[in-house]
């Protein structure tokens, strides 16, 4: 199976039925609404769309876009959660991972929501006002200059054998303080601030679907952006995951979403969908979706945050999904449709609240 190096993979919680308060929904409109032409069933909170500019860190922004979302949902309030923060403190995991297994996982931008969990527990958590991740006058994050720096380094050391010890990780300090600005904060300062943030960070899942593995078994998403080869996937069947999906939204939660965007129909007019001809034939089935994975026409790209639930003229559902290209990227302020089918067929997995998910 074929994967992009921007990649990124979702994850998905599972429990008790939704246990907590839902959010509140916005009642279906008559017809010009704001999505139109598509009737708004519903949708939740988030922040407006940031924009990633030239990074592959699509999995910080949309898992960080989530968990804003579930801290309004929990707390009834605001908080604006640092994007760059969980890059950086990544960048020097990814580099200890790559050291100390000869070059084995990858080391490069890409990664999964449960990426940032891992952080959190690990390095804490920062507001986007204490790490804007912005040096010196920039106004807009590129990555390409801070990777090649932090490749020319840790490539070296890969060649000579070595691990990550404490005076090399300054070195690779020094390089993302110079291109993201340094860190004020401290590992006291992180960690009064996570435990303010009061978000459940334990008790976020990971699911999947596919047919070569046992359905309620946990495995690893074999895609090279899962360089923590996570092996606590919730393998669903292809139409309890897509239920569930659809159930956490309209019980108020959101959904971190790890989906291919290569395919043509990903993009114009602000909308997903598959070919004419896909879109036509029913739902897209169990061994239609392994068979994209298998031969390559499905590949790992991207994270987003589906936050509503949209019908079109013919009474089909789509998902509204916010985008990290920015306010100006697609036709609403940042976020599109996706359709069922394309989401059936190209979603590799996607990250809720326990509470929102049932055993099948």
């Amino acid at each position: 199976m074929q994967h992009k190096t921007t990649a990124l993979c979702v994850l998905f919680l599972f429990g008790a039925v939704f246990a907590q308060e839902a959010a509140p929904v916005v009642a279906p409109t008559a017809g010009a609404g704001p999505y139109a032409p598509y009737k708004l069933e519903l949708e939740h909170w988030r922040r407006p769309a940031l924009d990633q500019g030239g990074t592959g860190t699509c999995w910080s922004f949309a898992t960080t876009s989530f968990f804003e979302s579930e801290f309004k949902r929990i707390n009834k309030q605001d908080v604006d959660l640092s994007e760059m923060w969980f890059m950086r403190a990544a960048a020097i995991e990814k580099a200890r991972r790559h050291l100390s297994t000869k070059g084995r996982t990858r080391f490069d931008q890409g990664g999964l929501c449960h990426d940032v969990v891992f952080i959190v527990e690990r390095h804490g958590a920062q507001s986007a006002a204490a790490f804007p991740g912005l040096a010196g006058e920039a106004k807009r994050h590129n990555h390409a200059k801070l990777w090649a720096d932090m490749h020319k380094v840790v490539d070296a050391w890969l060649k000579e054998g070595v691990e990550l010890t404490p005076l090399r990780e300054k070195e690779l300090v020094a390089i993302l303080d110079t291109h993201l600005g340094s860190a004020k904060a401290d590992a006291a300062d992180r960690k009064s601030y996570t435990e303010k943030l009061k978000l459940p960070f334990a008790d976020y899942v990971e699911v999947m679907s596919t047919t070569s593995m046992p359905v309620g078994a946990r495995g690893n998403l074999k895609v090279p952006d899962n360089w923590m080869e996570c092996t606590d996937y919730l393998n669903m069947d292809l139409d309890a995951m897509v239920d569930s999906m659809d159930r956490a939204l309209r019980a108020g939660y959101t959904v971190a979403l790890d989906i291919d965007v290569s395919e043509k129909g990903f993009g114009p007019g602000g909308v997903a969908k598959l070919s004419d001809e896909e879109e036509k034939i029913g739902a897209i089935t169990p061994k239609m979706r392994e068979d994209m994975f298998q031969d390559g026409r499905t590949t790992d790209d991207h994270l987003m945050h589906v936050v509503g639930l949209l019908r079109d003229t013919d009474g089909k559902r789509w998902y509204l999904v916010k985008d990290s290209g920015g306010e100006k990227r697609w036709r609403w302020k940042g976020n599109m449709a996706i359709s069922e089918n394309y989401m059936r067929a190209k979603a590799l997995g996607y990250m809720v609240h326990k509470a929102a998910l049932t055993l099948p």
